[in-house]
This record gives structure tokens, C-alpha cells and sequence, in this order.
């Protein structure tokens, strides 16, 4: 049962570390694209 809750618990973690890193990756791309149509 621990073990179970252990492994469902560090699977939750690692979907949320790939979920901010893709939301980071998102927002650095947003803030170039931004940059790019201010220099426009």
C-alpha cells in the first residue's frame, strides 16, 4: 500500500516538473515573440 502511494506520488511529481518546465519553456517563448513584434 505505501509502496503503491510511494510510486502514484513521485509519478505525480514528475508529470508536474514536465508540466512547469513545459509552461517555462512556454513563457520564454511568448516573451521572445514578444520582444521580436516590440522591435517590429
Amino acid at each position: 500500500m505505501v509502496e503503491q502511494l510511494n510510486n502514484e506520488t513521485w509519478e505525480a511529481a514528475a508529470d508536474t516538473v514536465r508540466k512547469l518546465r513545459f509552461l517555462d519553456k512556454l513563457r520564454s517563448s511568448a516573451e521572445q515573440l514578444e520582444e521580436k513584434l516590440l522591435d517590429f
